[in-house]
């Protein structure tokens, strides 16, 4: 259907005029399960770690070189947490909840196929805006993350509906960070890293270990193709055409 209506607007230029790649945009958000991941907290049984509410929201332009495969770049906010119960440390139960607050950019290359499926995936910057630890008091803790860290998301669904140039998908999305989240006031390399580190349950571990965020989430988007990039056969010339 794409292909017969770029005919019938390209056909006063050319009567051979033939689509090749267009541009879309979109908007998308979702919901899920988070968890900062340490090698060292999660073998030490006095830490319950509780995964807990992640979602985001952002939008996304995509350049399709054909109809099955895309590059894709979005703007995402990210809301992640982190539930810690710290027992038999200098207090008794401590509970303590992180919650991060994260901007990320993906640059992901997405494969669609005929029935209406799709894989992608790709790198992303992640940009820490604002950390919070709550517990008996709020504490502003953003000093102990890296502003700028690097990861990867791996996401794959399917449409859902679609009409001429506007269609829905639906998908699992799963994001894991490549480089520690945790800053030199945070102690980066050293055994006493954050939140081991607070003084209500000071611990020390025989070695360093990186501190990871990980989300899986379920995804929604709403797309809608701008226009193609045609070339004309007989003139020799390209253009740009609104749907």
């Amino acid at each position: 259907m794409r292909k017969l209506v770029l005919s019938i607007l390209f056909l006063p230029l050319c009567h051979a005029a033939q689509a090749q790649s267009f541009f879309e945009i979109g908007v998308k958000g979702g919901g899920g399960a988070s968890m900062l991941f340490n090698n060292n907290i999660l073998q030490d049984n006095r830490v319950n770690k509780t995964p807990n509410l992640a979602y985001s929201y952002g939008a996304k332009l995509g350049f399709d070189f054909n109809e099955k495969y895309a590059i894709i770049g979005e703007y995402m906010f990210l809301q992640m947490n982190q539930n810690n119960d710290f027992n038999n440390f200098a207090s008794v139960n401590i509970k303590r909840n992180i919650q991060i607050n994260m901007i990320q950019v993906p640059i992901l290359f997405r494969y669609n196929n005929e029935m209406g499926g799709y894989v992608e995936i790709g790198p992303r910057l992640g940009f820490t805006k604002s950390v919070q630890e709550s517990g008996t008091a709020a504490i502003d803790v953003t000093s102990k993350f890296e502003q700028n860290t690097y990861g990867a998301v791996l996401g794959f669904g399917n449409v859902l509906f679609a009409t001429d140039n506007i269609y829905t998908t639906i998908g699992l999305r799963i994001d894991a960070g490549m480089t520690d989240l945790i800053s030199v006031a945070g102690g980066k390399n050293t055994p006493n890293v954050y939140p081991i580190s607070n003084t209500d349950f000071t611990t020390s571990y025989g070695t360093y270990a990186v501190t990871i965020p990980i989300s899986v989430q379920l995804m929604l988007e709403l797309n809608w193709d701008l226009g193609y990039f045609a070339r004309s056969k007989c003139k020799k010339r390209s253009g740009f055409i609104l749907f």
